[in-house]
């Protein structure tokens, strides 16, 4: 409940209670001790009532408790909060894109990546390949030059 429902309870007992003993007063068949109770009643509720306005009073009129300065600056706080909030769903959705697209290029950098990993294995082999062939004729001798060589021509 809020404050204004607070003041607006408190004006609707003071109403009935104030109902209450108008009728009492008006009609003939209550007795004068009944009248007399609910007009007590009556003064008693608005002394009840009163005491909570004065208090209420009090609290809304402290000069330490600026409630329109308050809920001023509470409204320009929501303002910058909404206004920041935009700002960083901006920049969210600007960062999401990015991270998109560094996923993309990661996958794109790993097939390159397997793709040269794939020719350097094969160079590799090409590699050891012809390293085994150059030792094998460094390791002929000229005699077998000669004699294979000759073969060759005839």
């Amino acid at each position: 409940m809020g404050w204004s429902s607070y003041i607006e309870d408190m004006v609707a007992r003071y109403e009935h209670s104030l109902h209450m003993a108008e009728r009492s007063a008006e009609d003939p068949d209550i007795s004068f001790e009944q009248r007399r109770m609910e007009t007590a009643n009556a003064f008693e509720t608005a002394r009840i009532i009163w005491k909570d306005i004065l208090s209420h009073l009090e609290v809304a009129t402290d000069p330490n408790l600026d409630l329109a300065q308050n809920l001023a600056e509470l409204k320009s706080e929501v303002h910058r909060l909404r206004s920041s909030n935009g700002d960083l769903h901006h920049k969210l959705k600007a960062l999401k894109i990015d991270l998109k697209d560094a996923v993309e290029k990661a996958s794109e950098l790993q097939s390159e990546k397997a793709k040269l990993i794939d020719m350097y294995l094969e160079e590799k082999e090409c590699r050891e390949s012809l390293q085994t062939k150059i030792e094998i004729f460094e390791s002929l001798t000229p005699d077998m030059f000669a004699k294979y060589g000759n073969k060759s021509e005839t």
